[in-house]
């Protein structure tokens, strides 16, 4: 009977251990979601390309890196709230966000009407 208790023991320690160690080590964030984040980043009017996107996770907070190919023709006003807005749907996605960084460069953006009719909306918007 001791022994069983003794192996109970050692199993449920083992389990609080592993749980522990997996809170204190950083680890990449699941596939889907920085799929996610790069969906939500590529749907915004003036991003051109989603050129990283990388993603941590330590204990219960997460820390994000993305990096975005901007339309040139954007200004920096309308680049700055570009950035706001993405970080405010990224935050809405994903919770307990302790570090987001968007770091924009400004690109040439494909040629397509309704891509250039997004962005024009979205600096005569932003303009206003």
């Amino acid at each position: 009977a001791a022994l069983l208790v003794a192996l109970l023991v050692f199993r449920i320690g083992g389990t609080i251990a592993l749980d522990a160690i997996k809170g204190i080590l950083d680890l990449s964030l699941p596939l889907e979601q920085m799929e996610e984040i790069s969906r939500i980043c590529r749907r915004q009017p003036g991003v051109v390309e989603v050129e990283y996107c990388r993603g941590r996770s330590l204990g219960a907070t997460r820390q994000l890196n993305i990096q975005l190919a901007v339309d040139e023709r954007l200004g920096a006003e309308a680049v700055n709230t570009l950035v706001a807005e993405l970080d405010l749907k990224v935050r809405q996605y994903l919770s307990n966000i302790a570090f987001l960084q968007i770091s924009t460069t400004p690109t040439q953006a494909i040629e397509d009407d309704e891509a250039s009719a997004l962005v024009k909306a979205f600096m005569e918007a932003n303009d206003a």
